[in-house]
């Protein structure tokens, strides 16, 4: 009876101690777990914060953004993170969202900015060919209205009765003398002036020759007749500098334009015009 009580006794005990393993082991697993878990998140916290934080030297957070030194500017770290509590703020209560088509466009222009340099760098060898002789000649002739500065009279008065009238006068050949007297004393407030002309009023002149007169232009508030008195051309010789980056920056078009067409056929793009 002894041995079988002391045998009973010797179960219990091992019993008891295997539980208490069993839960010794348990609890050390778990407290693993939580441990990894722990340690995972940090981790990605860390690595999310290195990742934010390789644009530069971070000088504060607000909410756990980064504020960096970059980003100051002349502003102080007060002013900076009280416009970061501002951004914040004005996302949550959706006011970006008036700018989503101005975000948008600025990451667009960013995105084919960065392509067009990647397509430019490698048709480096067609940019740099030299730009010939006989190619700005070509282009000289074929734009030569940028080259033709105009010297005009120019006749401004307030209807556009009187300014009908003025030109049908300055058709005919009277001289601007005779329009000043005939208009000296009428409500029309006329005004005559010389004025050099860049190019600006070319397209009222179909015809470019000394006496043409334009159609009547109505231009802040008045009506303006203007007549040619004088032609200057800009020689070639004055152009060819500028006329070669010309060039140069039609083959950058050209050659992205190109690369554009050879995208669109590839990947099938479907292109919609449907207004010129």
């Amino acid at each position: 009876m002894k041995k079988l009580f002391a045998s009973m006794t010797i179960i219990i005990v091992l019993l008891a101690a295997g539980c208490g393993n069993s839960n010794k082991k348990a609890s050390t697993e778990k407290g693993a777990e939580q441990t990894t878990s722990k340690a995972t998140t940090q981790e990605k916290v860390s690595a999310n914060n290195q990742i934010a934080e390789e644009t530069g030297e971070v000088v504060a957070r607000v909410n756990g953004r980064p504020i960096y030194k970059a980003d100051l500017l002349r502003r102080t770290l007060d002013e900076a993170i009280a416009d970061e509590v501002l951004y914040q703020e004005g996302l949550r209560l959706g006011k970006d969202k008036k700018f989503q088509r101005k975000i948008n466009d600025y990451r667009k222009r960013l995105v084919v900015n960065s392509f067009r340099k990647e397509i430019l760098d490698k048709g480096k060898d067609t940019l740099d060919k030299t730009v010939t002789p006989e190619e700005i000649d070509k282009y000289y002739n074929d734009n030569i209205d940028k080259y033709i500065h105009l010297v005009l009279q120019r006749i401004s008065v307030r209807s556009k009765k009187a300014a009908e009238d003025i030109r049908a006068r300055l058709l005919k050949g009277e001289d601007i003398d005779s329009i000043k007297s005939r208009y000296k004393d009428s409500k029309e407030g006329l005004t005559i002036n010389t004025t050099r002309s860049t190019n600006r009023f070319n397209s009222y002149f179909p015809v470019k020759d000394v006496g043409e007169v334009s159609p009547v232009i109505n231009r802040d508030n008045r009506y303006q007749v203007l007549k040619i008195v004088s032609i200057n051309t800009i020689p070639l010789g004055m152009e060819q500098n500028a006329i070669r980056y010309s060039i140069l920056a039609l083959r950058r078009g050209q050659l992205v334009r190109d690369y554009a067409d050879k995208i669109k056929k590839e990947q099938n793009f479907k292109i919609e015009i449907l207004e010129k």
